[in-house]
């Protein structure tokens, strides 16, 4: 037997090609009535029942049976292949038949796992870097999940001060924002934790994780701005080009907002 492998991943073809010898040593082929059949069963069930069975293909220029299966999808399950060898070609089973009998088999078996080699993982979408969402707003957190679990929202502050040089020492805050979160969308309130606490305007990143395995996680590719209410009487179009000012200048957005705020107040 040539070809089979010792693991396949769920759906790949699973080929390999098998030679029949006779009892007496010789080769067995199709034109003197031999037949090879191929089934695929649970290993710790036994071939009864079979998942698949076909009947291999002979190739006269190699002498050997080519058989084709499909691999499960299901990946818990150790699986088995039996190959036989048996007298009952339809058309050529006479001069098998009278060597050997017709109910007359050999068979040889090989064992084979199921393993999902695709990793999971997830894809923050939005807030991806540049949004200026305002306090008590309704905005909407999405993701891709390819884990199809539930995930876990949390929000961390960021602080332009950090890729300055020298880098300031200011310490992180994680915000948790909800939890075993099915689907791919999140309505969020925005400035309210998973408990309803506040969160401070400032310029911040969202990160994703499974809520089964820690390891598959995103973050924002960037910062984007939590602006508070008071600022509301500038118009996106200023809030956004502030931000985008505040990027390049490594600056403190929320900071310059809460000035610009207070000389509203103070012209008012």
């Amino acid at each position: 037997m040539i070809g089979q492998q010792q693991t396949y991943t769920p759906g790949t073809i699973i080929t390999f090609s098998v030679k029949g010898i006779e009892p007496d040593g010789t080769p067995a082929s199709q034109q003197k009535g031999f037949n090879v059949q191929a089934h695929l069963y649970n290993q710790n069930v036994g071939i009864n029942p079979s998942f698949q069975a076909v009947n291999g293909t002979y190739n006269t220029s190699s002498g050997y049976w080519d058989v084709r299966l499909t691999a499960p999808l299901d990946v818990s399950i150790p699986y088995e292949v039996r190959i036989s060898l048996y007298c009952g070609y339809v058309g050529f089973d006479s001069l098998c038949a009278q060597k050997y009998g017709a109910s007359s088999a050999q068979y040889q078996t090989f064992q084979f796992r199921v393993i999902n080699t695709t990793q999971p993982s997830i894809t923050v979408l939005s807030p991806n870097g540049g949004e200026v969402w305002s306090v008590g707003s309704t905005q909407v957190i999405k993701w891709n999940n390819t884990s199809d679990g539930p995930v876990n929202l949390t929000l961390s502050n960021y602080l332009a001060c950090w890729t300055a040089t020298p880098a300031c020492g200011a310490p992180a805050v994680l915000y948790q924002l909800a939890n075993n979160i099915s689907g791919s969308a999140y309505n969020w309130t925005t400035g309210k934790t998973a408990s309803g606490g506040d969160i401070p305007a400032g310029e911040y990143k969202v990160t994703v994780s499974s809520a089964t395995n820690g390891s598959v996680t995103d973050q924002s590719d960037s910062a984007f701005t939590i602006t508070a209410t008071s600022t509301t009487s500038l118009n996106p179009q200023t809030v956004q080009a502030l931000a985008e000012f505040s990027q390049k200048k490594n600056l403190n957005l929320a900071s310059i907002l809460a000035a610009i705020a207070q000389l509203i107040e103070a012209f008012k």
